[in-house]
């Protein structure tokens, strides 16, 4: 059983032109032996792009590609077809599958667009790529809301988005000073401070704007929100 606090600023940084990474486990030249997933997830980036900046045209393969867009307008494209603009309040779930290529740039026309994308590995290698958008701007729109949060997507045909990854849930929980969010009685949570502060209550842990927070066999904890707070909460189990 534990509760471990990852800080924003002990997250690892990747710099280029036009964009900035923190990586909450290893990625690319930072390496961390024992820091290579949590459950099936293998990467959980939060980045910002300027306009036009980004990531242009690249492969996946066998990953299940999680994009949530926070501020600015996100273009996709990939090689199914796809032409997209995400906006804060979109999500969007790619099953790489054989094989996808795509690119994701800050739009043209906007200020610095903020995200935050998870890698998740499949429990099948070798599917069909595929790929879905929902909007969750609206509590209650398109998601079932359950203590403080809403159904964002899992891998169980209910959800608004299916994942590849039959173990995992992504929960949205966007609360108010001193409102509370119950963390789902899940074995494994990964929980991502995607705005704002907010507190753990019994332990007094708090938790600021990019903190992540991983927990291990301690279901039902409860968060409370300090100034008004966006989270993204996995559970894997």
């Amino acid at each position: 059983m534990s509760v471990e606090l990852r800080p924003a600023a002990e997250r690892y940084r990747s710099l280029r032109q036009g964009v900035e990474s923190r990586h909450s486990f290893s990625f690319g030249p930072h390496y961390e032996p024992e820091n290579v997933a949590f459950g099936p997830l293998t990467a959980h980036n939060e980045e910002r792009v300027g306009p036009g900046a980004g990531f242009p045209d690249h492969r996946h393969v066998d990953v299940e590609i999680v994009t949530w867009v926070l501020a600015g307008a996100l273009v996709h494209t990939d090689s199914l077809g796809h032409e997209s603009v995400l906006r804060p309040g979109d999500l969007r779930v790619q099953s790489a599958g054989t094989g996808i290529v795509h690119a994701e740039t800050g739009h043209p026309d906007t200020g610095v667009t903020r995200f935050v994308q998870a890698w998740l590995r499949p429990d099948e290698p070798g599917g069909e790529p595929a790929a879905g958008v929902t909007h969750l701007a609206s509590e209650g729109k398109h998601v079932t809301e359950r203590d403080g949060r809403v159904l964002a997507a899992a891998g169980r045909p209910a959800a608004p988005l299916l994942l590849g990854t039959a173990s995992a849930t992504l929960w949205l929980s966007r609360l108010g000073p001193g409102e509370r969010v119950i963390l789902p009685e899940a074995p494994l949570q990964h929980l991502h401070v995607a705005g704002g502060r907010a507190r753990l209550p019994a332990g007094s842990v708090l938790l600021d704007d990019g903190d992540c927070l991983r927990v291990v066999d301690e279901p039902g904890l409860t968060v409370e929100a300090e100034s008004p707070v966006e989270l993204l909460i996995w559970a894997f189990g």
